[in-house]
């Protein structure tokens, strides 16, 4: 069988179970970019997420009856293999960090999957995982060093170029690599031509660092909130195929995703993962020229978590002189907060929140801090605010976005 069967043969498994998600095309982003572009959203697959391909297909092709299968790991592999293991009747085992926070271990077993919380870090589990593997004879899903995976991962580029067949590049975030592996494969077995790009973040880019360095590089302390894509290590399988079939890698920071993480929400109506944003800000930040190419970004995954995502928008909204953050000494008296917000108001600012900081030791006696959010139309009107507190003897603290 040849690789394109094999893929064909993955796309079919997946058939009227797995979504054939959008690849829609975005004016806002064209225009940014001068290209014409187009947003794969696997954010809008099951699980939220475009791992359950690879797992799905892992699994789908297990030919042992009554086989049971382990993973490890905290995030979108865990739901793809619960899943997936769900709808092939196959009994399935998690193995995740006792850190892990409940929502992540609540996911895989909303699927029937058995969560067990091994190990201090996601290292320790993955050899538990291993181990329990060994002992018990059951099947290890990968998340990236498995050609079934990475093939179940390339039927994102079938429908991308079934869907628009004429297409120049696509873009794609990187952790281990299995993504763009499979993508890469498939997509330059249909046409030699396309470009195949890799995103990666610039505190977890161990795939960038060793394709660099000519030899596999470990990054002791990968540091993102793209949690995804956070790999220490890649494999040899990913790496010897990035090597072959892309073309460039680049890397964002933190801050530019989470400012498209919020541009995605506010224009686009998406909600996308650290990680699934990726593409996106590579193209918007200017990391890769997408002028007149017709270019297809791999939207990876829409799972974040709520208290992350509050933060990000916060963030987002102080950086783009929409939203401002001060802390006020204040006299504890009566009236003192009254004058305050007085003139906030007169200085057409809306409060967004306020709390008193109290029980501070390093406060004097008889004073109070007031933490404040407010609603602002630029950066003017809050130097402004600033300008006037200050002129009438309030000390204050601006907190950065």
């Amino acid at each position: 069988m040849t690789k394109l069967e094999e893929l064909k043969e993955a796309q079919k498994r997946m058939e009227n179970v797995l979504n054939v998600t959008p690849c829609d095309y975005s004016s806002t982003y064209s225009n940014i970019t001068g290209g014409e572009i187009f947003l794969k959203l696997e954010n809008l697959q099951r699980t939220g997420s475009f791992m359950v391909r690879g797992a799905y297909n892992k699994i789908g092709s297990i030919k042992q009856k009554n086989a049971s299968v382990i993973a490890s790991s905290s995030a979108n592999h865990a739901r793809g293999v619960a899943f997936s293991a769900s709808k092939f009747e196959r009994s399935a085992t998690i193995v995740l960090p006792k850190s892990t926070t409940l929502e992540k271990t609540l996911a895989p077993k909303n699927y029937g999957a058995e969560v067990i919380l091994a190990g201090e870090n996601f290292d320790e589990s993955y050899i538990y995982a291993q181990e329990l593997q060994e002992k018990n004879k059951l099947h290890f899903i990968h998340p990236f060093d498995d050609p079934k995976v990475i093939t179940g991962y390339g039927t994102i580029a079938l429908e991308m170029l079934e869907a628009l067949p004429d297409l120049q590049t696509i873009v794609v975030p990187v952790g281990g690599g299995g993504l763009i592996s499979g993508i890469s494969i498939a997509a330059k077995l249909i046409n030699p031509d396309i470009k195949i790009i890799g995103v990666q973040t610039s505190s977890s880019n161990a795939m960038k660092q060793s394709l660099d360095k000519g030899a596999i590089y470990e990054i002791e302390h990968p540091n993102t909130f793209a949690d995804a894509v956070a790999t220490r290590q890649i494999c040899k399988r990913t790496y010897s195929t990035i090597k072959k079939y892309v073309d460039e890698i680049v890397v964002v920071d933190d801050e530019e995703i989470a400012s498209v993480i919020l541009m995605m929400l506010e224009r686009s109506k998406l909600l996308a993962e650290g990680a699934g944003a990726m593409a996106l800000t590579a193209a918007l930040y200017g990391k890769i020229s997408l002028h007149g190419m017709k270019t297809g970004l791999v939207i990876s995954g829409g799972n974040i978590d709520m208290n992350l995502l509050a933060g990000i928008i916060e963030q987002g909204l102080v950086k783009e002189g929409r939203m401002a953050h001060i802390i006020v000494d204040l006299p504890d008296v009566p009236g003192a907060l009254s004058m305050l917000t007085g003139i906030i108001g007169s200085s057409e600012v809306n409060i967004l929140d306020i709390k008193q900081q109290s029980g501070s030791t390093e406060l004097p006696f008889g004073q109070t801090k007031m933490d404040l959010k407010l609603e602002v139309n630029g950066f003017a009107q809050v130097d402004s605010l600033l300008k006037e507190l200050k002129s009438k003897g309030y000390e204050l603290e601006v907190k950065p976005g």
